[in-house]
């Protein structure tokens, strides 16, 4: 019996009839965009510049050694193109050491009374008188050397000297949380920022440890019994350099300088002034 063979299919599979189709591309997105707001953390050191005037205390008697302090703080800051605005909070210390010289009193007494001072002289003595007429006369005698007292003024002098104040080192330190309003000019290229910060802070004093130098026998008072300004007015001022590694976190490096516009102590009879510089370190987030 024969066996008729059925011709095969020769239709092609849907795979070999449509044309290969290249894989889309996935797009890329696009940074995020991100809120103007944006938090920093900062921590660093600060040198302090201190300045005494003392009325009891000569400034020859005073040195005075400015200290490394650190200094924290946190701002929330609205960014702009290149202008920003915000606020800041920062915690530090002002530190300095003095040095005072010791202090004497020199006291010089005089006496005076009278003393006898031998003198050696030589003394004529008239042993005959010769008479030449009536008008004249003349006189004969010898020299005898002889030694005389002599009542003359003089002076006993005594000289005390009295220690009035101990040389003493003093250490002074005053810490501060401050406030400031901030203004900020800045400029980007890429992913670096250059700019600079400042305004005016208030301080609150929140510790204060040392002594005060003072006229007394041991140069300083303990700082429980000096008035402290509780509220002081100041300065702040940075440039700053940031790098951003992506769009939310940048780190940068930040020169300061600051001080207070105010004398530290609430004090008759001395004033101090601080001034100070340093380095910091930030961390910046910008808001989502």
């Amino acid at each position: 019996m024969a066996v008729q063979a059925t011709p095969a299919d020769s239709t092609p599979a849907p795979q070999d009839s449509l044309p290969s189709a290249s894989a889309a591309p996935v797009p890329l997105q696009g940074p995020t965009v991100r809120s103007p707001w944006e938090v920093s953390a900062l921590v660093g050191l600060r040198q302090t510049n201190a300045t005494y005037r003392s009325e009891h205390i000569a400034a020859d008697d005073l040195r005075i050694t400015g200290q490394r302090a650190p200094f924290c703080g946190a701002e929330l800051m609205h960014t702009g193109r290149n202008l920003s605005y915000g606020a800041g909070i920062g915690y530090g210390s002002w530190s300095e050491q003095v040095d005072v010289a010791a202090l004497d009193r020199t006291r010089t007494t005089i006496r005076p009374y009278w003393m006898l001072v031998p003198v050696d002289t030589t003394l004529l003595i008239i042993t005959d008188t010769l008479f030449q007429g009536t008008d004249s006369m003349s006189f004969t005698g010898i020299s005898q050397p002889s030694t005389v007292n002599v009542i003359r003024p003089t002076a006993d002098t005594t000289t005390v000297t009295e220690r009035l104040r101990e040389a003493r080192t003093v250490t002074v330190r005053s810490s501060y949380v401050e406030v400031a309003p901030l203004i900020d000019l800045h400029v980007t290229q890429a992913r670096w920022t250059l700019g600079v910060r400042g305004g005016p802070t208030v301080g609150l004093l929140s510790g204060r440890r040392g002594e005060l130098p003072s006229p007394g026998d041991d140069g300083g008072a303990p700082f429980r019994e000096v008035a402290f300004r509780e509220v002081m007015l100041g300065y702040q001022a940075r440039a700053y350099v940031r790098y951003r590694w992506n769009a939310a976190w940048s780190i940068g490096l930040e020169p300061m300088i600051g001080g207070t516009l105010l004398d530290t102590f609430n004090e008759a009879g001395v004033e101090r002034r601080v001034t100070g510089y340093g380095v910091l370190m930030s961390l910046t987030y910008r808001l989502p």
